[in-house]
């Protein structure tokens, strides 16, 4: 083999590596899914609300194979000075997590939560009340938010994990024929002791990168 052939070699697969590897972080302005850990049930919400409580759009876990787009999260670093789309987000970094499908921000409340009474989770237009600490389970492995790595989301305002159990599952006893029947609670607890239902971890979405003019890359988790 020339030396001209093995250089060429050793270029695209430094190129491919570099593709690949850019595609393997949750970067600023990504949509996301998130599994919880513990329960594999992803996080959700959809067009309606809270009968009580806070009154704002509901959030909840679901249990689903289809990438929907109830399911879908946009992350963005909370300090706009901070902000730049498509770069990779550090661990322990403040980020806010925009639903696609209704524009409204994932925030803690005041509220107790129905079934656990711990914080409730909503969506509501403002983010003042969403800011959530990236905690990475594995931060010596990497300093950034990894694709299928688990980690932590723990409210800035309520020093709590986002959390779903399913010691806390909406049934036919706590909430007969009701439209989000067999979900779970989405929480956040009032306590710091991490627990797997406290984990979550990216599975699938459109990763934003600087790579290629930016170009949006979708991912799917299940391949990892």
């Amino acid at each position: 083999m020339s030396h001209y052939r093995f250089f060429v070699r050793v270029f695209l697969f430094s190129f491919l590596f570099f593709k690949v590897h850019s595609c393997l972080h949750v970067t600023d302005g990504s949509s996301i899914i998130l599994e919880n850990v513990g329960t594999s049930y992803k996080l959700f919400s959809t067009d309606m609300k809270w009968g009580s409580g806070s009154g704002n759009q509901l959030v909840t876990a679901i249990k689903t194979n289809k990438n929907e787009e109830n399911l879908l999260w946009t992350v963005n670093i909370y300090d706009e000075v901070k902000s730049f789309t498509g770069n990779k987000i550090n661990c322990d970094e403040i980020v806010t997590l925009k639903h696609v499908k209704s524009n409204g921000y994932l925030m803690g409340s005041s509220h107790d939560s129905i079934l656990s009474n711990n914080y409730e989770l909503s969506v509501h237009q403002s983010k003042e009340s969403g800011k959530f600490q990236v905690i990475c389970e594995n931060k010596k492995n990497s300093p950034y938010w990894s694709l299928g790595e688990n980690i932590y989301l723990k409210s800035v305002d309520h020093n709590g994990y986002v959390s779903a159990s399913k010691s806390y599952e909406f049934n036919q006893y706590n909430c007969h024929n009701c439209p989000i029947l067999y979900h779970l609670e989405a929480c956040i607890m009032r306590y710091t002791y991490p627990r797997d239902e406290q984990k979550w971890r990216a599975k699938s979405g459109v990763i934003i990168t600087q790579f290629n003019d930016e170009r949006g890359e979708k991912f799917n988790g299940d391949e990892l």
